[in-house]
């Protein structure tokens, strides 16, 4: 077994330059290192903070690594462990279970073949109390896991080495301690998948995915609704003469369910975000298409406790790079806001969940726009409203179109098997890991006068270029006059202003370079006009910083010679 780790500098930076309120109900991190991290999902811990599984191949060349990332209440990494077995290893979903645990599903590949169905019990503390994979000569996965009210969990995915088709739905049980409960296949002659799982109020599951088996069009979404048993009491495909497909299903307070997926059209090049609200039975009581001329998806789904529905996923931009995409529903799903967030590569959500009754949104997934490799983990605690607020990458408002979706309900003839099971306790080992992380905490506003009255233009920011940091700013507007600007920085988490000279002179220039340090700091540039230095207005708290007096009133904060 290769236990290889991959020693990078952990570099801690607050976007929200210039003032520093402590922490906030608010907040956004990126997490990364050299290679690729993509987050899946998010659950908060039974002790407090949050949880978030997925994968990294930061730390084992070519190959990805599971992923498991503990995050305190305002984003900052308390540990983080992957689980290696020398080739590829991935979670797409965690659940907590009834002994005060959490089980983690996704994807192990042990032999660099093909994958195996994975899952890893863990304890209270994290620690591994068992592990199984399960396939043989194909490929598995399992995409999702939820805990169940008689003390086991079960997931859901596919196989291709087990049932009658090219792939079949795979549904599994166990207990807390390891044993199988249930270990079934669903399918016809084509590919069926699995990727969502609910226990129903009146006992028994709901699955929902993807099948080519049965239905209309090309890929149809799949519901199968299961007995305790794990038997089929009904099935039903919904679909086009494009494709459609299903990443997650939830139970509503009116007896219902709702999933939502993409659906396409017969040219299946463009997806639009497809949500369709079932009743008890699997009857379409609405099927809406949310879209603009380019793709979108959604991976995600969930009820709010005041009514109403979020979905998160992705919507392209300009039909190129992707950003994700979050949208607000009434009951009848109607769009009540609906926000996009990115920046110039792709960037995608994979899950969301409500906390605080709405107050806030945990949102995870992953962007190629910020962080210090191909691909970061980012983790977004929005308020009730979808915004981040203060100077965390902003939220943009976008105009998606809706229609009735052309969606057509069948019943389909799925059959069952009971495979003979190929599997075995792995022994993957989980090892200490550093990646870099940038936190960005709502502090309000920022920027030399953040209340805009004396300083037109945009305040202080700053990005990640590899290990180091980007500064940029604008040039002050109204009746200052500047000649050259010089850089502080102060120590975090903020208590006082202890800011200290790092830079005498950009040399006219409004932008620097910081070579990437060990600490976390908070950054002031201050302008110059003929080696003279001013402060110019109130910060957000109203306070002046330095003290002065008025506009442009000079001020020597140090010397500069």
């Amino acid at each position: 077994m290769i236990k290889g780790v991959l020693n990078s500098i952990l570099v801690l930076i607050y976007f929200c330059i210039f003032s520093m309120n402590g922490f906030s109900s608010t907040w956004e991190g990126i997490y990364g290192g050299s290679g690729n991290e993509l987050g899946y999902d998010i659950i908060r811990a039974w002790d407090g903070g949050y949880v978030v599984v997925g994968m990294s191949s930061s730390f084992n060349g070519i190959y990805y690594d599971l992923w498991l990332l503990r995050l305190g209440e305002d984003g900052i990494i308390q540990w983080q462990n992957r689980y290696d077995s020398v080739f590829n290893e991935g979670a797409y979903s965690i659940a907590k279970t009834s002994d005060g645990g959490y089980a983690i599903v996704g994807f192990v590949d042990v032999l660099s073949s093909l994958d195996d169905y994975w899952i890893v019990k863990l304890s209270g503390n994290f620690q591994i109390q068992w592990q199984k994979a399960m396939g043989k000569k194909g490929s598995e996965r399992a995409y999702s896991v939820i805990s169940t009210s008689d003390g086991g969990f079960i997931a859901v995915g596919y196989t291709d080495t087990y049932g009658i088709g090219i792939t079949d739905i795979w549904v599994t049980k166990f207990n807390v301690i390891g044993q199988f409960l249930s270990y079934k296949t669903y399918g016809g002659s084509g590919n069926d998948i699995g990727h969502s799982v609910i226990e129903t109020s009146e006992g028994g599951y709901l699955v929902a995915g993807a099948t080519e088996s049965a239905g209309y069009g090309m890929f149809d979404i799949i519901l199968l609704k299961l007995d305790t048993e794990y038997n089929i009491e009904w099935q039903k495909t919904y679909g086009s003469i494009g494709e459609e497909w299903a990443y997650s299903i939830i139970a509503t307070e009116d007896g219902g369910y709702v999933l939502c997926g993409y659906g396409a059209d017969d040219n299946i090049s463009q997806r639009d975000t497809l949500v369709i609200k079932v009743n008890s039975v699997g009857i379409v009581e609405w099927a809406r298409n949310y879209y603009t001329e380019y793709d979108e998806t959604a991976y995600k789904i969930i009820e709010r406790e005041s009514g109403g529905y979020l979905v998160t996923g992705y919507i392209s931009e300009a039909g190129n790079e992707d950003d994700i995409l979050l949208i607000s529903l009434d009951p009848s799903g109607n769009v009540e806001w609906q926000k996009r967030y990115g920046g110039f590569w792709y960037d995608r959500a994979m899950s969301i969940v409500e906390e605080n009754n709405g107050s806030n949104y945990m949102l995870v997934g992953f962007s190629g726009s910020y962080g210090s490799g191909g691909y970061d983990v980012w983790v977004m605690k929005l308020d009730g409203n979808g915004e981040v607020g203060g100077d965390c990458i902003a939220s943009v408002s976008t105009n998606l179109m809706i229609r009735d979706a052309d969606i057509i309900a069948t019943d389909s003839t799925m059959a069952v098997e009971i495979p003979l099971l190929d599997s075995s306790f792995t022994q993957v080992a989980p090892i200490l890991t550093n990646v870099n992380s940038d936190v960005c905490l709502n502090a309000g506003g920022a920027g030399a006068v953040p209340d805009n009255d004396n300083y037109a233009g945009n305040p202080l920011a700053i990005e990640k270029g590899g290990a180091n940091l980007l500064l940029s700013w604008d040039v002050p507007g109204g009746t200052c006059v500047t000649d050259d600007y010089s850089i502080y920085r102060g120590s975090l988490p903020f208590s006082n202003y202890d800011h200290m000279l790092l830079l005498c002179s950009t040399l006219g220039q409004t932008n620097a370079t910081i070579v990437a340090d060990t600490d976390s700091y908070y950054y002031l540039v201050v302008a110059q006009y003929q080696d003279t230095e001013g402060s110019y207005g109130l910060d957000s708290n109203d306070i002046q910083r330095p003290a002065a007096q008025s506009q442009c009133f000079p001020q020597q904060i140090s010397n500069c010679n």
